[in-house]
């Protein structure tokens, strides 16, 4: 008899969890609504030298997107600063240069620094 009893409150457990999932109201897909950069913040010290910038997407209850395609990169001064289709910043000249992520219509900037 305890194992009929077990299986009973096995199958009620399982019942109410398939109730819930069914009733429960479908998730919204995540779409992105914020762009933030992240990057060390001490200067670039010699031509050539590179640094990484990393995009982070948050989606529409601020978490975290993985995997994100179609950031563009820019930089507004080429000649102190580069930067590749991934976020790669190459020093070219001393100066400041900002560096512009976009995605959907949002954008971040970081200031890099050459000396």
């Amino acid at each position: 008899m305890p194992v009929r009893r077990h299986l009973r409150a096995l199958l009620a457990v399982c019942a109410l969890v398939l109730v819930g999932v069914s009733c429960s109201s479908p998730s919204e897909p995540a779409e992105p609504s914020s762009l933030t950069l992240s990057a060390a913040s001490s200067p670039l010290d010699a031509i050539g030298a590179t640094r990484a910038v990393t995009a982070i997407v948050r989606d529409q209850k601020d978490r975290v997107m993985n995997s994100v395609t179609g950031v563009t990169w820019s930089s507004n001064a080429i000649g102190v600063a580069t930067v590749s289709p991934f976020g790669l910043v190459t020093a070219t000249g001393v100066g400041t240069a900002t560096i512009t992520a976009t995605l959907d219509g949002l954008s971040a900037t970081v200031s890099v620094t050459v000396t």
